[in-house]
């Protein structure tokens, strides 16, 4: 894991990290998918967006939390149905997908980037 994970996940360069990577199961009956991921509030030169794409070549930001603050869902939310954000200090962040247009495939990614 990069430098710039670890220090967003609050983890060790030397230590194992796998409870804090991000990780996607089947939404359920609806369809979609549940992305689950981990932040620290305390890292406010960080912004985490949950981005989805359905060909791997567009991605669209679907949820973001900037400099600290919650998890919202980003623009008009598209595909993206509400984030549910849990805890304090190392939260858990839930984003639930819908494949767009009634497509069967969707694919989810995490992007940290710095202020």
């Amino acid at each position: 894991m990069g430098n710039l994970l670890e220090h967003a996940f609050g983890t060790l360069g030397n230590a194992a990290a796998s409870k804090y990577l991000p990780t996607v199961a089947a939404a359920g009956a609806g369809g979609g998918v549940e992305f689950t991921s981990t932040r620290l509030s305390a890292r406010t030169d960080v912004v985490y967006d949950v981005e989805y794409s359905k060909d791997m070549q567009s991605w669209t930001t679907g949820a973001t939390s900037t400099g600290g603050g919650v998890t919202a869902v980003a623009g008009a939310g598209g595909a993206v149905q509400p984030v549910a954000e849990t805890g304090s200090g190392t939260l858990t962040v839930k984003v639930r997908l819908a494949a767009e247009g009634g497509g069967k495939m969707i694919f989810v990614r995490l992007r940290v980037s710095t202020l």
